[in-house]
């Protein structure tokens, strides 16, 4: 896929499983392979690993999808790496995510945290400032 600044590539084989998950069904989906993202305006490439998707209640209750897992991604021009640990919802704990960005040298440089139910935010290690890069829009 090609957009104006970017161009998308990837490989996907995705692994399906299913459970009962106490009767109420549970669709446990694992993608094999990465998401390349080539960015234009900075001739970088990105590469990106999936986490597992999960179809929760698809037999009884209310459909929920979510994600588990680490994933890692790797810009290939500067040597930065990041890796994200999703973590789905259990009882009253709502879905959320952790991780850290690497320079090339394997410094920690910035903190990801967040859900992607609402917002997540960067911390920058060095200046200790906070910025939020992603916040869940008002439904209309």
């Amino acid at each position: 896929m090609e957009g104006h600044d970017f161009t998308l590539s990837g490989y996907n084989k995705p692994k399906v499983q299913f459970r009962l998950n106490g009767g109420r069904g549970l669709v446990e989906i694992t993608t094999l392979g990465t998401f390349d993202c080539y960015l234009k305006k900075f001739d970088e490439y990105i590469s990106i690993e999936k986490p597992k998707v999960l179809a929760k209640n698809i037999i009884f209750g209310q459909l929920m999808i979510d994600f588990n897992g680490k994933i890692t991604s790797r810009n290939f021009k500067t040597g930065e790496t990041a890796e994200l640990t999703f973590y789905e919802a259990k009882g009253n704990v709502n879905s959320f995510l952790t991780g850290k960005g690497y320079d090339k040298n394997g410094k920690v440089t910035r903190e990801i945290e967040g859900s992607w139910l609402n917002e997540i935010r960067i911390i920058n290690k060095q200046t200790g400032q906070t910025r939020t890069v992603w916040k869940e829009t008002e439904l209309l």
